[in-house]
């Protein structure tokens, strides 16, 4: 998790939202608000180079594939790893082996 932080902040998420997280003593609430802004996921794809392409869900609703046209009903890139992220969790698994896995 704290390698994923520190790429986001490379990607320009602002490190003074996370200093006042960590002054407050609320290092454990902190992780888990970062992982819901919308900003530390661009910015950790911006660091990661993930593509600004969109992704359509297949028409059986599970698997994911590019899309050249504007996103529209569509995800980003950062919201496909959100999303990901958001069902590892529901799989009972946690932050820190699907953030292991991502920055392999």
């Amino acid at each position: 998790m704290e390698q994923a932080i520190r790429k986001a902040i490379e990607g320009g998420y602002d490190k003074r939202s996370l200093d006042a997280w960590q002054s407050g003593g609320l290092e454990q609430i902190g992780c888990g608000l970062i992982v819901l802004d919308p900003s530390f996921w661009q910015c950790l794809g911006k660091a990661l180079g993930w593509s600004k392409s969109c992704w359509h869900l297949a028409e059986d609703g599970h698997v994911p594939f590019r899309h050249p046209a504007a996103c529209g009903n569509g995800m980003h890139s950062w919201q496909l790893h959100w999303h990901r992220f958001i069902d590892h969790l529901a799989e009972g698994k946690d932050a820190e082996s699907f953030f292991a896995e991502l920055l392999k």
